[in-house]
């Protein structure tokens, strides 16, 4: 099947107080981390939700301001992309993507002159949608960032990734 029989068609919406509990139990994060995105839509991000139907499928973070915002973003005054997850029986169906050109729609509204985000760069997958979506180098070189996680088993995890940082100019 090619890449456009395979597309499903999503809503795509910021996360909304009365959703919270089918997406803790649909989409497994580390403890608390939707919960503290849903309060963070207050002041400095935009936490998006792929619907498909009445089931979340997946989430995007989108960081407006704030002191969660990298160095790298501020530098290229970008909006800044993080925790891009899909569920694994919704993925190569074009969620991501979906969720990639909502996050650049919101922070181009919001007058951003850049959106960017740090992949591991391992990733071969996650590099191919950027690069597919005009994402490239930033110049700024390789970093290395550590973050608990649930695994699709409901076990704690570390991880460890050697990333490095994309940007998509918007103007």
């Amino acid at each position: 099947m090619d890449a456009l029989q395979a597309r499903e068609v999503v809503a795509i919406r910021p996360l909304a107080a009365q959703e919270l509990g089918a997406v803790e139990r649909e989409l497994p994060r580390y403890p608390g981390k939707h919960r503290e995105r849903l309060a963070a839509q207050a002041t400095d991000c935009l936490y998006l939700i792929a619907w498909s139907g009445p089931r979340p499928v997946g989430h995007l973070n989108l960081r407006l301001a704030g002191r969660k915002v990298p160095d790298r973003a501020r530098e290229a005054r970008a909006a800044h992309v993080e925790d891009l997850q899909v569920a694994p029986a919704h993925r190569r169906q074009g969620i991501a993507t979906q969720l990639m050109q909502r996050a650049q729609l919101e922070a181009e509204e919001r007058g951003f002159a850049a959106i960017g985000l740090g992949v591991d760069v391992g990733n071969l997958s996650a590099r191919r949608l950027y690069a597919r979506e005009g994402y490239e180098e930033s110049g700024t070189g390789r970093f290395v960032v550590t973050y608990p996680y649930i695994d699709e088993r409901g076990r704690e995890r570390q991880a460890r990734e050697t990333c490095t940082y994309l940007i998509k100019r918007l103007r």
